[in-house]
């Protein structure tokens, strides 16, 4: 089977056994097919070919080994395309083994929240404006000493005397 009759055919399966929305069926599309073009510059024309130095060549070159580098998030979707189309064709019984099940998708950073301006500061107090601050206070405090109550073992509002 060559590589575009396996996509075609995985494409076919999660878009009517599996009722995945036009959208994503889109993006698989986008993403296997340029799997199947890299395949292709790589001379594999069966899909029972590729091995699992194929699928990591294909990672690197996601990575930007000729300089188009993508970012991790998008290198993590387009692999995780080409594990769900090998592991289709193993349960399919196309292949016998999954060459993309030793790959690993890139570690993705860790993002640090977006701190608000000063002006949606400004707009979030205007918005309490009025309302009584020490109510805030009061369920503030009172759900924290509950956690350190249950932390501790002990029932909220319960002392001990021994």
């Amino acid at each position: 089977m060559t590589p575009e009759a396996a996509v075609a055919a995985y494409l076919r399966h999660v878009s009517i056994e599996r009722g995945l929305a036009a959208n994503s069926v889109a993006a698989y599309r986008r993403d296997l097919t340029a799997y199947a073009a890299f395949l292709g510059e790589r001379g594999i024309d069966d899909i029972s070919r590729v091995a699992s130095p194929d699928v990591a060549a294909f990672s690197q070159h996601l990575r930007g080994a000729d300089g188009t580098a993508m970012r991790a998030s998008s290198v993590g979707r387009m692999l995780s395309s080409v594990r769900g189309l090998h592991r289709f064709l193993v349960d399919d019984r196309v292949v016998d083994a999954d060459p993309a099940a030793e790959v690993k998708p890139p570690k993705l950073g860790l993002r640090l929240p977006k701190a608000i301006t000063v002006d949606e500061m400004a707009a979030l107090l205007a918005a309490v404006a009025g309302r009584s601050r020490s109510r805030c206070g009061t369920a503030r405090c009172s759900s924290s000493s509950t956690r350190r109550a249950r932390a501790s073992g002990r029932r909220s509002g319960w002392t001990s005397t021994t």
